[in-house]
């Protein structure tokens, strides 16, 4: 951003941290380079025939003994998100079910608030 005041950089700054630190990140980061996928496009056909697509913002998978399988992480940053979760809820389900029939592994999503 440019001209950002002192109070926006040190904001900025802070939401980076926090985020990095969560512990879904740091599973992530867990999972090693060819465990991760980001920026990636997904395509689902529905059972009525249309066609859903969209891109996954990171997935890794995971070997873990509670879940073994893909995560699906959608970042979300709009200060309205209270009001739209139901549709955010829709799509990362719609993504993880893409990642699930392209992998045949199973996978879950998760949305970060941040």
């Amino acid at each position: 951003m440019f001209d950002a005041t002192q109070e926006e950089i040190e904001a900025a700054i802070q939401t980076v941290v926090t985020t990095i630190h969560h512990p879904v990140l740091q599973r992530a980061a867990a999972a090693g380079r060819d465990n991760i996928r980001r920026e990636t496009p997904v395509l689902l056909a529905l059972e009525d025939g249309t066609l859903a697509e969209g891109v996954v913002d990171l997935a890794f998978r995971e070997t873990a003994e509670e879940f073994a399988g893909w995560t699906v992480v959608d970042f979300k940053t709009d200060q309205g998100f209270s009001g739209e979760s139901a549709r955010y809820i829709r799509q990362v389900k719609l993504y993880a079910e893409a990642v699930r029939a392209a992998t045949a592994l199973p996978s879950r999503g998760v949305i970060l608030v941040i």
